[in-house]
């Protein structure tokens, strides 16, 4: 199984998130789509630097 590791908030992403805060979302749900994005995130640059090393 790969193994990801989440990278840590960028300063953008902490503005963003306290941006999206303001609407009615629960932090909860912030959290959990912040961490979902930067996981695939991770997961898409691993990917694409094996494929890089293939070719």
């Amino acid at each position: 199984m790969l193994a990801l590791s989440v990278l840590a908030f960028l300063v953008a992403e902490a503005t963003t998130n306290a941006l999206v805060l303001d609407q009615p979302r629960s932090p909860a749900r912030v959290l959990h789509w912040s961490i979902w994005r930067r996981t695939h995130q991770g997961r898409a640059r691993h990917i694409h630097y094996q494929r890089r090393r293939a070719s």
